[in-house]
């Protein structure tokens, strides 16, 4: 028996079965080994392309943009050729061109940067969707530079659950969560928990290029049993180094009833009352921009707080 003053959780995950394949041949394999995560690898230059530097002198311009997106794993090499890996490209919903496409720094037409090929491809790394990134330059004729980037997608649809018990409570939950959603970059979350003070669902949403622009919108809002919740924020951040400007706007609008007897005493409200309800706003506004790699001026002009606490009728 499980003392209703203990809390006791179970998390399921699936440790044994990594431990479990790790010891089977390959050919038997269900998950691929560990070496077969490997870390970020420079691709070559072609031979006879001129350098960089030759390419700026020459007012060398962007000529067409090759887009190479490998599957999810890599199933021409022995440690990812397994059955969960090819069933994992079967399933998985690859990013699309465009969502790529959008984080570019550059575009065809454009005088070569080889800085901005760069800055790209670490902007591209710095997603939760993709594994790798790379750009480089393919070919050079007629005063154009063709260029491949290169990208790997991860597994990024995240199932969870937990079950528990504590305070003579069963507790529970289930949550979903998908880091790119159709092959849009976008994220979005599903959430149902039930718990000893508070049974909630929630949706969490973001996207970190609303409309193709760097503007970075995210959303959450939380139905709970004693109240809800809604998160709106919205941002222009420094995207790249020479990015002159960057602006945000974030609220949080917090409803709910407290039944801690307490904290209603410490707020001054009548102890003998066996609830009473909390609602607040909270909303910032913030403004910066940039002379070049230092920030010139950060502005937050306009910050508005409020909490009102009230006893039910």
């Amino acid at each position: 028996m499980v003392d209703s003053s203990t809390s006791r959780s179970l998390a399921l995950s699936l440790g044994w079965l990594l431990l479990s394949c790790a010891a089977l041949p390959a050919h038997a394999r269900l998950l691929p080994s560990a070496e077969a995560r490997t870390t970020h690898e420079e691709t070559k230059r072609p031979a006879g392309l001129p350098s960089d530097e030759e390419l700026e002198r020459s007012g060398a311009r962007i000529g067409t943009i090759v887009l190479d997106s490998r599957p999810l794993f890599d199933i021409e090499h022995a440690d990812e050729n397994t059955s969960l890996s090819r069933l994992g490209n079967k399933l998985h919903v690859p990013t699309r061109a465009g969502t790529i496409e959008d984080q570019l720094l550059f575009k065809s037409g454009d005088l070569y940067r080889p800085s901005l090929l760069e800055e790209s491809a670490r902007i591209l790394r710095d997603t939760r969707y993709l594994r790798d990134a790379s750009i480089r330059p393919i070919g050079f004729h007629d005063g154009l530079v063709d260029v491949e980037v290169t990208t790997q997608d991860v597994w990024t649809f995240n199932p969870g659950f937990a079950v528990g018990r504590k305070g003579g409570k069963n507790t529970g939950g289930i949550e979903v969560e998908d880091l790119n959603f159709l092959g849009t970059g976008t994220q979005l979350g599903l959430g149902f928990t039930s718990g000893v003070d508070r049974d909630s669902k929630s949706v969490y949403y973001r996207d970190r290029q609303l409309g193709s622009s760097w503007w970075d919108l995210a959303a959450r809002y939380s139905d709970n049993s004693d109240g809800r919740r809604a998160e709106f924020g919205l941002a222009h951040p420094f995207y790249a180094l020479d990015t002159r400007w960057a602006a945000g706007v974030a609220m949080v609008d917090d409803d709910r009833t407290d039944f801690t007897r307490e904290v209603a005493i410490l707020r001054g409200l009548h102890p003998d009352d066996d609830s009473f309800g909390i609602d607040g706003i909270h909303d910032t506004v913030a403004f910066a921009y940039s002379n070049g790699a230092r920030v010139a001026r950060s502005d937050l002009f306009h910050a508005r707080s409020y909490e009102r606490s009230s006893r039910p009728e």
